[in-house]
């Protein structure tokens, strides 16, 4: 939320950035990685994957986004040089979630 506000700002501010922005990471991950990065943060483990069926029943056309990904990078903020304060997954889900990244994992 910090840098989602802090890039709305930097745009406004910034009279040489025109069209579209892409409010997002620097470091895009896979859900994959973003499910083991949040089971890590939570002193949970990660092993069984939300299955692909399941999700098109459930959203519908929605689950392709999900699936198939959208690999979205910041680059009109990075030409303009912002500056990310959670670019990293590991860094944004401890600031998320402080408490429990400190447990041992099996903990909850």
């Amino acid at each position: 939320i910090q840098d989602l506000v802090r890039i709305i700002l930097f745009a406004l501010d910034n009279e040489e950035i025109e069209g579209p922005v892409n409010a997002v990471v620097p470091l895009p991950v896979t859900q994959k990685e973003f499910a083991a990065g949040l089971a890590s943060a939570l002193g949970k483990s990660s092993w069984l994957p939300t299955p692909r069926p399941i999700l098109k029943m459930v959203l519908g056309e929605k689950a392709d986004m999900i699936l198939a990904g959208q690999r979205a990078v910041p680059n009109v903020l990075k030409a303009h040089g912002f500056r990310f304060t959670f670019g990293e997954l590991d860094k944004a889900l401890k600031d998320l979630f402080p408490s429990q990244s400190r447990l041992p994992a099996g903990d909850s």
